[in-house]
């Protein structure tokens, strides 16, 4: 998170001490016209960078304090709304591509782990079997509903807040061919790899196999793809100047 404040604007604040309320109402102004152009230029960066981001992801980079005339900082970042209503937002789902360093565990993982059903330096990704049975969205992430289904047949979901999720008719409703799955967890072999199975009973006629729907894999490293707070102090640091002269102009005619 970014916060615009006054800092290093040395004329800007010698102008405020010297000329009072109309001084302050204009930074104040000129604050929250930098803290959005901040805003939108994180916006674009985050839409440009990713491929398909969802329109909340992009909208969650967001003005998230604005300043007034007593208190001269706004700031600008991403929205923890979600993430205090227990699910994880976009400064958690994606920090790896900010900060660099091990993508973070999902609420799946989270739960995943916890059950002990994936080891706790593995992500899960989507398996080969996964597309080829509908399980995976258009962005390439595994369905909300096929989620619910596994982790109901693995009984993954923890006490508090999730087992709303589990009975048959809201399996079902979310996905239907998914709730209906026999899966199992683990290797089914010494060739094959840790994962999540799901039966397929079509294969040779009726006899079935076991198809991997996630494979858990050892964490990867990213860098750094974005420096949302660089990037949105450039802008600040470009705009506030000029933008507080315009509105200082403006309060001095009206205030005549």
């Amino acid at each position: 998170m970014l916060t615009v404040r006054l800092d290093g604007f040395n004329e800007v604040q010698r102008k405020i001490n010297a000329m009072g309320k109309q001084a302050r109402y204009a930074a104040s102004r000129a604050l929250n016209t930098a803290a959005f152009a901040a805003m939108r230029e994180g916006q674009r960066r985050i839409e440009g960078a990713f491929v398909g981001p969802t329109r909340w992801t992009i909208k969650s980079w967001y003005v998230r304090k604005r300043a007034t005339k007593t208190d001269l900082v706004a700031s600008v970042g991403w929205s923890d709304y979600l993430v205090n209503k227990q699910f994880k937002g976009p400064d958690y789902y994606l920090s790896q591509h900010f900060n660099s360093g091990s993508r973070q565990h999902t609420r799946f993982e989270d739960r995943l782990i916890s059950k002990g059903v994936m080891p706790a330096g593995m992500n899960a990704v989507p398996g080969k079997a996964a597309e080829e049975m509908g399980m995976i969205d258009g962005r390439g992430n595994m369905k909300p509903g096929v989620i619910v289904a596994i982790l109901s047949a693995l009984q993954a979901f923890n006490q508090a807040g999730s087992n709303m999720n589990a009975n048959g008719r809201k399996r079902q409703s979310a996905n239907k061919r998914a709730a209906r799955q026999v899966y199992w967890a683990g290797k089914p072999g010494p060739n094959t790899p840790n994962g999540i199975w799901a039966l397929d009973e079509k294969f040779r006629g009726g006899r079935g196999r076991l198809r991997p729907v996630v494979i858990f894999v050892r964490r990867a490293r990213y860098r750094k793809r974005l420096d949302l707070d660089q990037i949105a102090n450039a802008v600040v640091q470009r705009t506030f100047v000029a933008e507080f002269d315009k509105e200082l102009e403006a309060a001095m005619r009206s205030a005549r």
